[in-house]
């Protein structure tokens, strides 16, 4: 269990959250560890080897679980490649995160992975394939003249550098919630991937300067308010390129906050962030202290 432990820690992304769960001697629980598998695995194939570990150290519901989420994961997979005559495969390119999308009709899923290639023969020279490169295949329904109105989106699959599979969501009648959730995120079971969101050691303080990573997206910086020290599973952020801190209008900086996942929130010092941010960081800082507007 401690090697596959590990394994899991190892994988988010935070470099400073993974510090401070082995400095504070932090045990995240097998929920836990199951929910960090699903999300923050690097990609489709590595996401179903974890799960396969936890699956045979669970036992009891959360073990059956697991197993059905892995089952549920590899019928999307499956399902989202067959070709239908009723259906045409919508494919994004995006070199890297602050390039426009390029989009492409397809007939199929193999027919979209051929695209991929031959559009960097096409352009060879002025685009090519980076670590940051990302592709999102949509499978959309045709719809007729005579057709009732529904949404035409039947799944999404996203690739990764070198066509790597990183995740796929089919919009189905798949068993792959837990059996006493909902469906609705209000009472959610206590080990449900989906919706539940894992506790962490409250490593940031208020005033912090941090940065934000979406998966697979942009970075941002901003600044922390962390109201205690209980554990906790996100960050409130205020982006210092938000118009109010740029603008100095701090009355109104806290509307633009936003809850980004611990997991992806770096702590930094204040020489860390960029020059130009930096003073902008420091006075938000001081108004937000001398006003007690953390809370």
């Amino acid at each position: 269990m401690q090697d596959t432990y590990d394994q899991i820690v190892s994988i988010i992304p935070s470099e400073t959250l993974k510090r401070e769960i082995k400095a504070a001697d932090y045990r995240l629980p097998e929920a836990d560890l199951l929910t960090i598998s699903f999300r923050y695995a690097a990609d489709f194939d590595t996401r179903i080897q974890l799960l396969r570990k936890l699956e045979n150290l669970f036992s009891g519901e959360l073990k059956a679980y697991t197993a059905r989420l892995i089952n549920v994961q590899l019928q999307m997979l499956d399902d989202f490649m067959q070709p239908a005559d009723d259906a045409v495969f919508e494919l994004r390119i995006r070199e890297a995160p602050d390039i426009y999308e390029e989009r492409y009709l397809c007939r199929s899923y193999t027919a979209a992975l051929q695209m991929i290639s031959l559009f960097y023969e096409e352009y060879a020279g002025i685009s090519a394939e980076t670590d940051d490169s990302w592709y999102r295949i949509d499978k959309r329904r045709i719809l007729s003249e005579d057709a009732a109105f529904s949404e035409d989106t039947l799944g999404t699959l996203i690739l990764l550098p070198g066509k790597r599979v990183y995740s796929v969501d089919v919009f189905s009648s798949y068993e792959h919630m837990a059996e006493t959730c909902d469906g609705k995120c209000l009472h959610c079971a206590r080990y449900c991937v989906l919706c539940k969101e894992p506790l962490f050691p409250a490593f940031i303080r208020n005033g912090d300067p941090v940065k934000c990573t979406e998966l697979h997206g942009k970075t941002f910086f901003g600044i922390a308010c962390q109201f205690d020290d209980s554990p906790c599973s996100d960050c409130y952020v205020i982006p210092l390129d938000s118009n109010p801190i740029r603008c100095h209008d701090y009355a109104n900086i806290h509307d633009f906050h936003m809850h980004f996942p611990l997991p992806q929130v770096e702590r930094l010092e204040a020489d860390d962030i960029p020059e130009e941010l930096r003073e902008d960081y420091w006075s938000v800082r001081e108004f937000l202290i001398d006003n007690h507007r953390f809370t």
